[in-house]
């Protein structure tokens, strides 16, 4: 099933960070160098039409990670998913139902 990760800036409009199954927001320090991210988690607009366990659901803050644990962070959260999603049924194979659960 598919997987989608955004990532963006504060201020940029031009990604909706909430609709992703992992979203990234870049913190830098005053002067530009990166310092982390701000990570969401479980977004999704899809449903499936007439099927009421299906639903659109905005991420969750999951938290701030630093840049030298980032990918940690995103191995750990791809691995949840591969582990304890929902497998059977295809509607429910996303990110949004896990973490809804």
């Amino acid at each position: 099933r598919k997987f989608k990760i955004g990532v963006t800036v504060p201020g940029d409009n031009s990604l909706d960070i909430y609709t992703n199954d992992i979203g990234a927001v870049v913190i830098t320090d005053s002067a530009g160098n990166l310092e982390g991210f701000n990570i969401m988690v479980g977004g999704g607009m899809g449903r499936t039409h007439n099927k009421e366990n299906t639903f659109a659901r905005a991420a969750d803050h999951l938290g701030f990670v630093s840049k030298e644990d980032a990918m940690e962070l995103m191995k750990c959260i791809v691995a949840t998913q591969r582990d304890h999603g929902n497998r059977d049924v295809r509607a429910n194979a996303r990110m949004k139902y896990l973490v809804h659960t």
